[in-house]
């Protein structure tokens, strides 16, 4: 039997949990069976990922997601692109023999409705929540869904249940966590050279978070919580890692900079920006926090916990699914800085304390997280919907076998 051909419709042009996901999941995709074709928005450097990953790539000029303002000239111009995309993508399934599509985001509507008109069966995949507020716009998309989707991949326990909350029918829901490389997450791989970067002795302690700059992300929590350290641990310092040019952040971003200066703070909190060495960054850190106000399935909780981090999350989404309270990490309710204080506070006074927990967190991420059993999961699903009847091989360990040719290291 010939490999099916999968359309993978990408709507995001920069590095994200979703396109990080996608990422991992075409490079390890069983080339026996399934061929991927990715389609993006644009040329740049994630067009330059997947290609490395053995994709081929397609490009549909204005591909985007529902957008979050209720400007009705934003919305106008979101309608008349989505169509003009949506009649693109049917004609991309039809000449490229697609046999099925999956849509890496539930905010992506344009592929749904492609998939709908070309016969051909679609999954998407749930990687947020937003779409499900407020209450009207929830029942909007799950009805969507409902519509046109035959399968629907929730990323997180959570997720899947609000989705269910909003009216997404139950039949169509199958849980598949993420999944990380865990032999590219190593710390036995990774070169902890970001002291050495900053100009910090190895005795000072090193705190991080991974985000793009937005607010949902807590930014402004994790520097309450830096301020409040210091003045335990005077030594201490901080690095935010994450984009700061995306969606029009800017603004939280420069807000940022100024609670920093407010806290006098300016020495001790590292901008450092995007990254692609985020490996040898988690590997440099102490402590991983991760001070959403929001969250669906993230991907940094799992990559510390990969790297034998200890990780403070709050208390959101699938934040304490991923992180077990007081085994892998600390779980603190959301918007509270003092709380996230307390737990860094503790993992820095305690090194023994911090070191079982990363311990068990690469255990967990073994067992659970890995990205071959996610990637197996995934291959499951499609056989499912595909109505194939071959069984998904097994992966063993966490790890899914490519040709020396796919067996890439995709950029992070």
């Amino acid at each position: 039997m010939k490999p099916r051909r999968i359309l993978f419709i990408e709507p995001y042009n920069w590095d994200c949990g979703p396109h990080r996901v996608l990422r991992g999941l075409i490079a390890h995709l069983d080339r026996s069976r399934f061929t991927p074709i990715v389609v993006l928005p644009a040329q740049g450097d994630i067009a330059e990922e997947f290609i490395r990953c053995g994709a081929e790539v397609r490009f549909v000029p204005g591909l985007s997601t529902i957008p979050r303002s209720i400007s009705p000239i934003r919305q106008l111009s979101f309608w008349r692109e989505m169509r003009s995309s949506a009649r693109q993508l049917e004609n991309l399934i039809r000449a490229e023999n697609i046999g099925l599509v999956h849509n890496n985001s539930e905010a992506c509507w344009a592929g749904l409705m492609a998939a709908r008109r070309a016969r051909v069966p679609v999954v998407c995949h749930l990687h947020g929540l937003s779409v499900l507020s407020p209450v009207a716009a929830g029942w909007i998309t799950t009805r969507a869904l409902n519509r046109y989707a035959h399968a629907l991949i929730a990323c997180s326990g959570p997720v899947k249940q609000a989705y269910m909350k909003r009216g997404a029918r139950e039949d169509l829901l199958k849980e598949i966590p993420n999944g990380v490389d865990a032999t590219v997450f190593d710390p036995r791989r990774a070169q902890p050279d970001l002291r050495r970067e900053l100009g910090l002795e190895l005795t000072e302690p090193l705190v991080g978070m991974i985000a793009n700059f937005d607010p949902r992300k807590g930014h402004h929590e994790f520097v309450s919580a830096a301020a409040l350290i210091r003045q335990r641990i005077p030594n201490a310092h901080f690095v935010m890692i994450g984009e700061v040019n995306l969606k029009g952040n800017t603004d939280y971003f420069a807000r940022i900079q100024r609670l920093v200066i407010k806290d006098g703070l300016t020495t001790a909190v590292h901008f450092l920006g995007f990254r692609r060495d985020v490996r040898d960054i988690l590997a440099s850190l102490d402590v991983v926090v991760q001070p959403s106000l929001t969250e669906a399935g993230p991907l940094v909780p799992i990559e510390a916990m990969a790297m034998e981090r200890p990780v403070v999350a709050t208390d959101v989404g699938g934040n304490p699914e991923e992180v077990i309270d007081g085994k892998t990490g600390i779980i603190i309710p959301a918007g509270d800085g003092k709380a996230i204080a307390d737990a860094v506070i503790s993992l820095l006074s305690d090194p023994l304390l911090s070191h079982r927990m990363g311990k068990a967190g690469r255990e967990r991420v073994l067992s659970l997280y890995a990205e071959g059993i996610f990637v197996r999961k995934v291959q499951q699903l499609y056989d499912s919907v595909l109505g194939s009847g071959v069984e998904s091989r097994d992966c063993a360990g966490d790890h899914v076998p490519l040709p020396d040719h796919e067996a890439v290291e995709c950029k992070h």
